[in-house]
């Protein structure tokens, strides 16, 4: 993974564990619950950028400028959950080996389930439900994403 997008994952991460700890620390001031939903939006949508940005180096090295001013404008400013599936779907677009690569080291794992879960939870909160999972939830399906992020790096670079 290049050096700028481990340092956004690192970023959120940092911060994700911060928060983690004035959390525990005050389990029932009333800010809590929404330090919690600011962590799966915060997360996911690392997450989210992230993907984009490994997909999108890879598209554009040694592109020329109008080929990079394309997967500009439908990778990277195009708006999706960053979903297994969806992952597959765009690998599936590039290269179907990949894809079928991708799904074969993802399929079943525990990983995939907790990409699924932070999504989900992103999803939840855009459409009006509470956060009910634990901060420590959060963080762990944070992490299973990045695992599915290497995954991804593996088989794209």
């Amino acid at each position: 993974m290049s050096g700028n997008n481990q340092g956004l994952i690192d970023d959120c991460k940092n911060e994700l564990k911060s928060i983690e700890s004035y959390v525990l620390a005050n389990p029932l001031e009333s800010i809590c619950s929404y330090l919690i939903s600011y962590c799966v939006i915060r997360g996911c949508g690392t997450i989210e950028k992230v993907l984009k940005n490994i997909i999108f180096e890879h598209l554009t090295f040694n592109a020329n400028s109008e080929a990079k001013k394309y997967f500009e404008k439908n990778i990277l400013e195009s708006s999706w959950n960053p979903s297994s599936g969806k992952i597959q779907q765009i690998l599936d677009v590039i290269n179907p080996v990949w894809s079928n690569q991708f799904q074969t080291q993802i399929n079943g794992t525990k990983e995939k389930g907790d990409l699924s879960s932070l999504i989900n939870l992103r999803n939840d909160f855009a459409h009006g439900q509470l956060i009910t999972t634990t901060v420590t939830d959060v963080i762990s399906y944070f992490d299973g994403a990045i695992v599915i992020l290497n995954i991804l790096c593996g088989i794209v670079v």
